[in-house]
């Protein structure tokens, strides 16, 4: 069974992703903030479809992102679909990111049929 990483500071959201994914059938595990979601990366032993919103507390997504890169056994461990609705910040600091690490982007408020297509999608990576 495909987990996935929810990194979302807003728990309504973390709440509703919840509810689409585990009646899709994923397992679901949750981070209010940057800095509990890279511990959550470092401490799985098996690999992750990570929902990353860009804007968090403490550690964004870009500085996930960054930290991932830089440790050869994560970048290429765990499947990274980053969550926003602020493209503009996107363009300017994530695009070479995203790039290495194969990342897919997600705008918010996301259609939910394309939502779980591409989390299936990541999921075949990720096995």
């Amino acid at each position: 069974m495909t987990r996935v990483l929810i990194v979302d500071d807003e728990q309504d959201i973390r709440d509703t992703l919840r509810f689409i994914l585990e009646d899709a059938g994923y397992e679901v595990i949750e981070a209010g903030d940057g800095v509990i979601a890279l511990e959550v990366l470092r401490a799985s032993d098996v690999a992750l479809v990570v929902l990353l919103d860009l804007l968090l507390p403490r550690l964004n997504g870009i500085d996930i992102l960054k930290a991932a890169i830089a440790d050869p056994y994560h970048i290429g461990r765990h499947t990274y679909l980053l969550m926003t609705a602020d493209n503009a910040i996107l363009r300017q600091q994530a695009d070479p990111l995203l790039t290495q690490v194969s990342a897919q982007v997600i705008s918010k408020p996301f259609d939910v049929d394309n939502l779980l297509a591409m989390i299936a999608q990541a999921s075949r990576f990720s096995a």
